[in-house]
């Protein structure tokens, strides 16, 4: 007796592809937090700043240098007095920023990797006093080839109130921009992301000139009594001056860790 053919057992030809579907995986930045950014930048300012109070003058004129001056110093004396001045502003001014590029890398990186590994904290710690450092070296290096307040003596009246305050500022603008290119590219460099560098430079170095730039008005303003000089005397004064451009380049950094937009 024959038996009936099963349908479904006779049929042996291909099957049917699957209807295709989309699985392309696009490769995204995963950005940092811009509070938990922000607030890495504020505990960075606060302990540069506390520890800049304790070392940022670490760097003095000898004392056999001003030994035996009673009132004025001579010729020979204030001629030594001038020279060793300008030898610890190349000491000073770039430990001051290694200190602010060292915490506020650190700190941003260990905020932007979201790792409880110290590799990224070392990592951007050590390139940002680095690189910031030679922003502190550009700061001395400006304030001694730049004309200063001898020279702005000979200068007509209505520029000598104006410069000053103008070369300060390009000073610091110079200074805080190689320190936000440093502190940038220390975040970039802890997290091992190649494809986010010249974004998270770019922003970095936009951000320091800017806070740099913006601490002279800004000190005129909130602080009218205190005298405006290259160096901060007031402790307030002082963390005004890394606060702008520090909350700055940890607001710049975070914007330019975030994805861009996909192409329609």
């Amino acid at each position: 007796m024959s038996q009936s053919p099963n349908p479904s057992a006779a049929s042996t030809g291909p099957t049917a592809p699957a209807s295709p579907t989309n699985t392309a995986v696009v490769p995204t930045v995963c950005a940092p937090s811009l509070m938990l950014m922000l607030c890495a930048g504020v505990l960075g300012v606060v302990l540069s700043w506390l520890l800049i109070e304790q070392f940022g003058s670490t760097f003095r004129v000898p004392e056999w240098v001003t030994a035996g001056i009673n009132y004025a110093p001579n010729p020979e004396q204030s001629a030594n007095i001038t020279k060793y001045n300008r030898i610890i502003e190349f000491g000073n001014w770039p430990l001051r920023f290694a200190i602010f590029g060292a915490l506020l890398g650190g700190l941003l990186s260990s905020a932007a990797a979201r790792s409880r590994s110290a590799t990224p904290v070392l990592i951007g710690a050590l390139a940002g006093a680095a690189l910031a450092g030679l922003g502190g070296a550009a700061v001395a290096a400006l304030n001694q080839s730049l004309p200063g307040d001898d020279a702005f003596k000979n200068w007509s009246e209505s520029y000598q109130s104006a410069v000053p305050t103008f070369r300060i500022i390009l000073i610091h603008g110079t200074g805080f921009a190689i320190a936000g290119i440093g502190v940038s590219l220390a975040v970039s460099l802890a997290m091992r992301r190649r494809d986010l560098v010249m974004r998270c430079v770019s922003h970095g170095l936009v951000a320091g000139l800017l806070g740099g730039m913006l601490f002279g008005p800004l000190s005129a303003v909130l602080m009218p009594a205190i005298e405006e000089t290259l160096y901060p005397k007031e402790g307030a004064n002082r963390l005004l001056w890394l606060a702008v451009p520090g909350l700055l380049m940890a607001y710049g950094i975070t914007t330019a860790m975030k994805p861009k937009p996909a192409k329609t």
